[in-house]
């Protein structure tokens, strides 16, 4: 009986696998509190000036790097359902995080034999693993232009590469070529782990396809990177931060970035989850830890293991390689990790003699996190109540004044997006991402004075300066600031 229902669920894995992607998120998508955070507001109104046919965003506002047009073609379908609203935004990187997971499935099920029945179960036992472990919790939901499109495209070229049917076409060639110029523009940071695998499979190949396939690798990634040379002519570089350094290169605090990253509780910074994510974040850095150390340590006794196995050792090391000359603490870097982990790891189990202990530990893992991802719907990393934010729109649209200067450069995307663009802000700089928006509200400034407002922090010393409509004890609004008077506050024109 037990037999039968496995059959059943490997047969229908892909259907499951996309029912668990959404069931697993329901905490999270349910509760309408949360605010999205600035970054996913703008590739809301990058898809909302798409859907207007204002323009075509290939990439982030402001920037002439992370590709974001895949996230914003997504947004702009689920707009179509939902309209302009964080709910639409959210399920559509949903979708396109549930399309990397299901070949992700078929990469592993790809590395398995059709004819074992427990490697076809190992393939889909990880793949929900993968759902339910904790490191996308968070960002399996967030637009944030590019991360989400590398982790689908990496999971695609894996699925290329790894089966047996596809490397025969040497047209497969120009695709990966294709494939592996858009991953670098949207974050090039999955090609480090991506490296190894990419290399081992052109060594694989290189008596049969390699010669004739070699120029359409090259055409494809040629007439792509010449695609990008020429949209990126002339694009603002308003944010271009210098994140790799060497002279921060060290070991010491990889293990902490593993077990953040693990932890997937973090927007920016690293926020302590519950426990139960706490537990699982140490069981699989503790994994991760012991299956790269069978690694060397057969590699040293040169055992005869599955080439793919040492393959995918070197692609998690590679990945967590760069992470030692990132300046940015953020465990958002790491993210490409657990795709190549997921990989080693069904390497280094399908020809295990434990395969009941193999089994078990998986469903553990499962079930821990269920309850982990579940305590995930109230975890609030953003800096204000999403109620706070709409009782400032309603605020400032019943006085009439929707021009506004902030005092902080999230609520500047915050109170655009929500209010679908009829409060049009702008921070302290006198250049920003997207420098129409200053020009509109300095417009107003001088045109139309009544229609501009000021907000600062309630809790700052601005608010017990000037005469103010306080929101909440959160922000207060201050109306028809004059322009002295704004300079004094750190506004530049």
């Amino acid at each position: 009986m037990i037999l039968i229902v496995k059959s059943w669920l490997i047969k229908n894995a892909v259907w499951i696998i996309i029912g668990l992607c959404l069931v697993s998120r329901l905490p999270q998508l349910l509760n309408t509190n949360i605010l999205i955070d600035q970054d996913e507001c703008i590739m809301g109104l990058m898809a909302k000036h798409f859907a207007e046919g204002k323009t075509i965003p290939f990439f982030f506002y402001g920037q002439n790097y992370g590709f974001s047009f895949v996230e914003v073609v997504f947004i702009r379908i689920f707009y179509f359902f939902f309209g302009v609203t964080d709910t639409a935004i959210r399920l559509s990187m949903l979708s396109l995080w549930t399309i990397g997971v299901v070949f992700h499935y078929k990469t592993l099920k790809n590395l398995s034999t059709p004819t074992d029945f427990f490697k076809q179960w190992l393939a889909f036992l990880l793949t929900l693993v993968f759902i339910f472990c904790p490191v996308w919790a968070v960002w399996s939901l967030k637009a944030r232009g590019g991360y989400l499109t590398a982790f689908t495209l990496f999971s695609v070229v894996t699925y290329l590469i790894s089966g047996q049917k596809q490397t025969k076409t040497p047209h497969l060639f120009a695709l990966l070529g294709l494939i592996l110029v858009l991953i670098y523009q949207a974050q090039p940071l999955w090609l480090a782990g991506l490296a190894p695998i990419l290399s081992y499979f052109l060594y694989q190949n290189r008596q049969n396809n390699l010669l004739a396939a070699s120029p359409f690798l090259i055409l494809g990634i040629g007439l792509t990177a010449a695609f990008f040379f020429y949209i990126k002519m002339g694009l603002p570089n308003y944010w271009s931060p210098k994140v790799l350094s060497l002279r921060d290169f060290s070991f010491a605090p990889i293990y902490k970035y593993i077990y953040w990253n693990f932890t997937g509780s973090y927007i920016y910074e690293f926020v302590s989850p519950p426990f139960i994510t706490q537990i699982l974040s140490i069981i699989f850095t503790l994994l991760l830890t012991i299956v790269l150390g069978f690694g060397g340590f057969w590699a040293i006794k040169k055992e005869n293991k599955n080439p793919l196995f040492y393959i995918f050792c070197l692609s998690v090391l590679a990945t967590l390689f760069y992470k030692l000359i990132i300046k940015d603490e953020s465990p958002r870097y790491l993210l490409p990790l657990y795709g190549g982990a997921s990989c080693l790891f069904y390497t280094f189990f399908e020809d295990s003699v434990y395969k009941k202990a193999i089994q078990n530990t998986a469903y553990t893992l499962i079930v821990l996190g269920v309850f982990s991802l579940y305590s995930f719907r109230k975890m609030d990393y953003e800096y204000a109540p999403k109620s706070v934010v709409l009782a400032t729109i309603k605020q400032l649209q019943n006085q009439n004044t929707p021009y506004v200067f902030c005092r902080g450069g999230a609520l500047q995307w915050s109170l655009m997006f929500y209010s679908k663009e009829e409060i049009i802000a702008r921070c302290l700089g006198n250049t920003d991402r997207c420098p129409t928006y200053i020009e509109r509200v300095n417009t107003a400034l001088e045109n139309t004075p009544r229609k501009t407002a000021m907000i600062g922090f309630y809790q700052s010393e601005d608010s017990t300066l000037v005469p103010i409509t306080p929101i909440a004890r959160q922000y207060y609004i201050y109306s028809e600031p004059k322009k002295a008077f704004l300079q004094q506050h750190g506004f530049q024109f």
